[in-house]
């Protein structure tokens, strides 16, 4: 058991040996137990990777954002085309004077 002092910021020292053994280089969760705080290490993403592959169907997740993608642009081309068409309209108005 190891005793740590907490600074006037709220600033613990996790032991060197612990976050060597358990490879804690970056960031920590602090989870309320009820009786105290639980310290854990935050996974990094690439110990994540697969993690939600058998429950979430990213194929399906993936078409969906190319769609949207693809419904931004064509929105924003349309904005485009009516603001071009406007410009024209008010350049032939003008000229018509």
């Amino acid at each position: 058991m190891d005793v740590g002092n907490v600074t006037d910021k709220g600033q613990v020292t996790i032991p060197k040996h612990l976050r060597k053994k358990y490879k804690i280089d970056d960031k920590v969760l602090f989870v309320d137990t009820g009786d105290g705080v639980l310290v854990r290490q935050v996974p990094k993403l690439s110990e994540l990777k697969g993690i939600l592959k058998d429950s979430v169907d990213l194929d399906r997740i993936n078409q969906q954002e190319k769609r949207l993608e693809v419904t931004r642009q064509e929105r924003l081309m349309a904005v485009i085309e009516q603001a071009k068409n406007k410009r024209e309209k008010r350049l032939a108005d003008w000229q018509r004077k």
